[in-house]
């Protein structure tokens, strides 16, 4: 019978070499070898190769074998580098939506005016669309994750989260392109996700064209948007706009006899600034503009014209609400002033502009943040 054991040392050697052996190994013990470093990236490369068998076999068939034989590694590499299978499932699920997140943001950043929401909108729905070889493999891979997830109830909780981010993000979006008045931007935000991810799945199978899906996009942005959409001027702009005062301006300017044609374009011409003025475009066609010139604590509205054959149908008081909602939201106070006389005096006035002072020819008048 063997002692038991006491201060850690083994209670009998079977030799003299045994015991030997435990002397030295005390006095001085083994160094252990360094562990090879892992190759860069190595995990990856077995996410990757989730992906791969996703993407064409379906998520039942990623198993750690499956997995293993598609990254070229051993079934104890993946074991090593994931706590278990739902671990790895999990981990590939969240770096391809870091992924998809960090190409889409990509994209959007290089559009030609990546500041209009109207833009930024149409491109957040086409990164639900498989558009090009990333984005279809990305679409399989959801859409195995989304068949596993009916049946995997751990999985379910990470692939469906109680949050909507893409929803409250598109409806975000809708906002502030400019709702027509009777449109609830979450509802429809809802129905945007979903429809647009289905129309995805219909590209996958090749029942659409990629021009039968942006014609149908297009078609429900037209529905829920405004007919308007305000873009930042550039230089290029001046003359169409020099132009449009002297058109607006003509019959007030008559009225109070001070109209000279050329003295208002070069009025325009020498206050105009690009950076401070925004053009009011209806059906892709100039139809207007609007200036918020910054000073001081104030800021000034000018240069608000409409062409005439736009006028009346609420896109002037639709544009107006955008520009005092912003203002409101930054607690700006606005000032401006309007022609005596002029009809759009009443327009302001709804708005909660106030008189400040007049003389012959100007109004003056103020509105406080609400």
């Amino acid at each position: 019978m063997l002692r038991a054991p006491a201060r850690g040392r083994r209670p009998v050697y079977c030799s003299r070499a045994c015991q030997a052996r435990a002397y030295r190994s005390r006095r001085d013990p083994p160094v252990p070898a360094p562990a090879e470093p892992e190759p860069a990236g190595r995990r990856r490369q077995i996410v990757e190769a989730v992906w791969r068998i996703a993407a064409g076999r379906g998520l039942q068939m990623a198993t750690v074998r499956e997995i293993a034989a598609e990254a070229g590694v051993s079934p104890r590499v993946v074991q090593y580098h994931f706590a278990g299978k739902h671990d790895l499932l999990v981990t590939a699920l969240r770096m391809l939506h870091r992924d998809n997140e960090g190409r889409a943001r990509e994209r959007i950043a290089a559009l030609r005016d990546p500041a209009d929401p109207r833009a930024v909108l149409r491109a957040t729905l086409e990164e639900l669309l498989p558009l090009d070889d990333q984005r279809q493999t990305g679409l399989r891979v959801l859409t195995a994750y989304y068949a596993r997830s009916l049946t995997d109830p751990a999985l379910a909780e990470v692939f469906l989260p109680d949050d909507s981010p893409l929803e409250d993000l598109v409806a975000a979006l809708i906002t502030a392109a400019g709702p027509k008045p009777s449109i609830d931007a979450a509802r429809e935000a809802d129905l945007l996700v979903g429809g647009v991810s289905g129309l995805g799945l219909d590209l996958l199978h090749g029942r659409r064209t990629k021009a039968e899906v942006g014609r149908t996009v297009d078609y429900h942005l037209a529905r829920i948007l405004a007919e308007w959409v305000l873009r930042p001027a550039s230089p290029d702009d001046v003359e169409a706009v020099a132009e449009l005062r002297a058109v607006v301006l003509r019959a007030d300017l008559e009225r109070l006899g001070r109209y000279d044609g050329r003295r208002v374009r070069q009025r325009l011409r020498d206050g105009f600034v690009p950076g401070h003025t925004w053009t009011i475009e209806v059906g892709g066609a100039f139809a207007g503009c609007v200036a918020m010139r910054p000073d001081g604590d104030v800021v000034w509205l000018e240069h608000f014209y409409l062409d005439p054959a736009h006028q009346g149908r609420g896109i002037g008081s639709a544009v107006l609400d955008r520009l005092l909602e912003r203002c409101d939201r930054d607690r700006v106070t606005v000032r401006l002033n309007v022609l005596r006389g002029s009809p759009a005096r009443r327009l302001y006035e709804r708005r909660g502009f106030t008189l400040d002072t007049e003389d012959d020819v100007d109004v003056f008048m103020t509105r406080r943040p609400e």
